[in-house]
């Protein structure tokens, strides 16, 4: 939940914002990503580091191991493209380049699949836990 309120904080700034909004949509991609693969990933040992440290950043292991579980593999390229976007353009903790409304707006784009495909792995795997 903090991640969104930062989110919508850094949304509210406009165009000076634009950089972090890049910021909270990758930790926030990042997390979801992190959750379903708990369940559906077929690598132990990379579920252990999601288990030992929710807070590492480097997550270019989770992103190739994602492109080869089946459930999720369609979202490899949404959270390559968030990623990138918040490298190159997010001056936030990688220098690059003024974020622009069209970064925020792509960044959106590919967040909104990779929270509908990750809730609903989840809200899945929960149904089948009941």
């Amino acid at each position: 939940m903090r991640h969104l309120d930062l989110y919508a904080k850094a949304k509210a700034t406009g165009p000076p914002g634009y950089g972090r909004q890049l910021a909270q949509l990758d930790i926030l991609a990042a997390s979801l990503a992190r959750a379903a693969y708990l369940y559906y990933g077929p690598s132990e040992p990379i579920k252990a580091q999601i288990r030992e440290s929710r807070r590492q950043d480097d997550y270019a292991n989770l992103i190739g191991a994602i492109g080869n579980t089946p459930k999720m593999r369609r979202i490899k390229a949404e959270l390559e493209v968030i990623r990138n976007l918040r490298s190159e353009k997010s001056l936030e903790t990688h220098p690059g380049e003024p974020a622009t409304a069209d970064d925020v707006t792509a960044a959106r784009q590919h967040f909104k699949k990779v929270a509908t495909v990750c809730v609903q792995l989840l809200e899945d795997a929960h149904t089948s836990q009941t």
